[in-house]
């Protein structure tokens, strides 16, 4: 569908007004004098680190990603329009290699680790944890105390507070059982097969 709407304008907010801060010496970014972010970690010119955040080593917060009470450590990255925000209740964590990209939320006591990777409009809270070399992206929903790890694929509308440790899940609250017996072939994170000709889509198996 297409509407016009006339008589009005988009509303913008500047989430940093109002918030005393500085620019980061490396990259320009901008940070809250209540943050603290060593020297040695990037800050792109339009991220932003907010709140009491954490931010160490040589960790990476570029594109217009937002991290507000977090802690981001090691060479994690976190771009494009990600947003990592916690409450004064619970932190998320951002460590080791993990990337959180593209539309992703990780919030409340939610951690990434290892290799894992949030992209997409992939979504973490309560305690959920990621990790080893799993990937959570498409629409993903993930609460609750599960853990995804090894070479798990979140993908499409996973909502579940499962944990996965292999093969690509799909759907709603699928039982332990049935992700367990996900089938996967070792190292592969994408197949696509051309047997068949097609001018819409990639078959993938």
């Amino acid at each position: 569908y297409e509407f016009d709407i006339e008589g009005a304008s988009p509303m913008y907010r500047n989430i940093k007004e109002d918030i005393e801060g500085h620019r980061h010496p490396y990259g320009g970014g901008f940070v809250a004098d209540t943050a603290s972010v060593d020297d040695t970690v990037y800050v792109g010119q339009d991220a932003m680190v907010l709140g009491n955040s954490v931010v160490t080593d040589r960790a990476v917060i570029s594109g217009h990603a937002v991290v507000c009470n977090a802690r981001v450590s090691d060479t994690a990255r976190i771009n494009d329009y990600a947003c990592v925000y916690g409450f004064w209740w619970a932190q998320p964590t951002i460590s080791e290699n993990a990337k959180v990209g593209e539309n992703a939320v990780v919030t409340a006591g939610a951690s990434v680790s290892g290799n894992a990777r949030i992209m997409g409009n992939a979504y973490l809270l309560d305690n959920y944890s990621v990790t080893d070399d799993a990937t959570v992206k498409g629409t993903a929903y993930c609460y609750g105390d599960g853990v995804a790890s090894e070479q798990a694929i979140l993908d499409g509308e996973f909502y579940n507070e499962c944990s996965v440790s292999h093969g690509a899940a799909f759907g709603w609250m699928e039982s332990e059982e049935y992700n367990e017996n996900l089938p996967y072939t070792e190292g592969l994170y994408a197949g696509y097969e051309f047997d068949h000709e097609s001018n819409v889509f990639a078959y993938d198996t």
